[in-house]
């Protein structure tokens, strides 16, 4: 078989797609060593330019795809197009990329002719005998298609981060021109005129999958592709087929049992960038306008409640179209993902920000029960990151988890303080002992544990645990006892008034602090001596936070958020602004505090 202009022959039947590679090479070798530009080296292309000739390269790659678009006359420049991806020259990869999306592009864009169909698979089964000569070119160039394809794959994990952004925006590019040819409307033959008309949309499924196996290769991080990879996201059948052939692909490793560390960082940057849309009107970017197509869904009466512009989006574009459809894989691939063997780092990653971003867009949040619930059991930090989304679940969809507070209880420990998201636990401790409609005995254990680890907390934790006391004693006024003891046994004096309550006294405190029963520390039987103790600490903000105790009376609540920002730096350098901000917080009387009942 013989393309123009060029002696090169090859049995379509008997070549296979390596052997159709190397003789690529060697043919692209015999043209251009009469150049000077390539050693004579026929396994491997080793790249060899004369000083300035970058320049006259690229010139040259243009001129060949200039052709090659203007007549399938010059067919046979698409080999050395694909040959130019093979350069050690990271600027002439680029420039060959460039030619050969610019190329495929116009090619996908003509509706007729031998080109038009260039993304049709080819089939290696084909007798050539039966080809006639526009089939035969037919052929080659979806062969070649396909080889331009893979090139552009491997190029995604090239060394240099500028080839592997612009293998990655042609793969991009060239699917959204794959899925216009294919949803190109075309005349049916007549044998195919009594059947269902098939669905006008069809995207590039095989294409689309080349950019996400390349996204998701253990060899390399994905961290330049996924930057051009995001500028489509915007496209919503983009997002879609790409948490759909992810999903897929992460079954399949779980399957074959060959995860890695570098597969599931890559998986889980790839889910970081997806930005769901909240609601159905925010679905619109295609990559094929219905309005486009001559064989727009037409408008059909819908149910009540469903939306007729979103029933005619779901009937052209598929699951694609429906913001159902995307919850639907957005949940099945976060899902998959949480199967895989994920390292305490990447947990806490995930942790951080799956109330915000996973759990409103899934469809049943009830499903990550499992593992929330092993997170908030595993200590340290990841139990503090999983409070959220256990809250969320508790609070929202009514999950019954007893274990909750216990395990809140047992958090309360003095390296809590020094966590990296200490302030955020208090936020949401804060938060969570909120009810009013929690026993005594559990807040008088939470108030006692808190007055505990005061005593070695550093002295802005010491501020933000007197502060949660403070309001703790507001929302539950049956322990007050903890600073106001009283006998109720009063006596009389001989003229029948009674007597002053006698001062209260304990030979020990009954505070069992390792008990993690809550019902069984006898919190409640005894009192707050601990933040005595801070009237003699050493810096005086801490000394003055002890006045907060005089709004216990008070109905409104103290606002933790203010001391959650306290710091060595705001307590030591801006002391007087920090002091200030406490004497706001607080009724402008007496620095004296409510006595609290001491140990003898």
């Amino acid at each position: 078989f013989f393309l123009p202009n060029h002696v090169f022959l090859f049995s379509l039947s008997s070549l296979t797609p390596s052997d159709v590679q190397l003789l690529l090479n060697k043919h692209f070798l015999y043209r251009y060593n009469k150049l000077g530009y390539c050693t004579s080296n026929f396994e491997s292309i080793s790249w060899e330019y004369p000083a300035g000739q970058e320049s006259r390269m690229a010139e040259r790659l243009k001129e060949l795809s200039s052709a090659l678009k203007d007549s399938l006359q010059n067919a046979n420049n698409l080999i050395e197009l694909l040959a130019f991806c093979q350069s050690d020259d990271a600027s002439v990869v680029e420039c060959a990329v460039e030619c050969i999306q610019e190329t495929f592009c116009h090619f996908l864009a003509i509706s007729s002719g031998p080109a038009s169909k260039v993304y049709l698979r080819p089939n290696d089964d084909i007798e050539e005998a039966t080809l006639t000569a526009d089939e035969k070119l037919d052929f080659w160039l979806r062969r070649h298609y396909s080889l331009a394809l893979d090139n552009l794959q491997e190029l995604m994990l090239h060394e240099e981060d500028s080839v592997q952004e612009a293998a990655t925006m042609a793969l991009c590019v060239l699917t959204e021109a794959e899925t216009r040819a294919r949803s190109r409307p075309r005349k049916r033959a007549k044998q195919q005129l009594q059947r269902a008309p098939a669905r006008p949309y069809q995207y590039a499924v095989f294409t689309s999958r080349r950019i996400v196996l390349s996204l998701l290769d253990d060899a390399r991080s994905s961290g330049v592709p996924l930057q051009a990879v995001a500028e489509f996201m915007s496209h919503d059948d983009f997002r879609f087929h790409i948490l759909k052939t992810m999903d897929m692909i992460i079954k399949e490793k779980l399957e074959s049992e060959t995860t890695s560390p570098e597969f599931v960082s890559n998986c889980f940057a790839v889910l970081k960038a997806v930005v769901m849309p909240k609601f159905a009107d925010q679905l619109g970017s295609f990559f094929v306008d219905m309005s486009d197509s001559a064989t727009e869904p037409p408008v059909k009466k819908s149910k009540p409640g469903v939306d007729a512009e979103d029933k005619r989006r779901k009937d052209f574009y598929g699951d694609a179209g429906c913001l159902s459809g995307h919850r639907r894989v957005f949940s099945t691939v976060w899902l998959s993902f949480l199967r895989l063997p994920l390292p305490s780092a990447i947990i806490g990653r995930v942790l951080n920000n799956l109330h915000t971003t996973v759990m409103p867009h899934m469809v049943n949040p009830k499903l990550l029960i499992d593992f929330l619930t092993d997170a908030y059991d595993a200590g340290g930090a990841i139990s503090l990151l999983a409070l959220n989304g256990l809250f969320l679940l508790i609070n929202k969809y009514n999950l019954d988890y007893p274990d909750f507070f216990p395990k809140l209880y047992a958090l309360l420990q003095p390296s809590i303080f020094y966590q990296k998201y200490c302030s955020r636990f208090f936020r949401l401790a804060n938060l969570f002992l909120s009810s009013s409609h929690l026993p005594a005995y559990m807040v008088a254990a939470f108030a006692k544990r808190l007055s505990r680890i005061s005593l070695t907390a550093p002295p802005a934790g010491c501020v933000v645990a007197v502060a949660m006391i403070t309001n703790l004693l507001k929302r539950h006024p049956s322990c007050k006892t903890l600073i106001h003891r009283h006998i109720d046994d009063r006596l009389l004096d001989d003229d029948g008034e009674f007597l002053p309550p006698p001062e209260v006294t304990l030979d020990a405190d009954p505070f069992i602090s390792c008990e993690e029963d809550m019902s069984k520390c006898r919190a409640l039987d005894s009192c707050l001596w601990e933040l005595q103790s801070l009237r003699n600490h050493y810096l005086p903000v801490v000394v003055k936070s002890l006045s907060l105790l005089e709004t216990v009376n008070d109905i409104v609540e103290i606002d933790l958020e203010q001391y959650l920002e306290l710091s060595y730096d705001s307590l030591y350098d801006g002391l007087e602004s920090a002091e200030a901000c406490l004497v706001a917080a607080v009724s402008d009387q007496s620095s004296k505090v409510v006595p609290v009942v001491t140990l003898p």
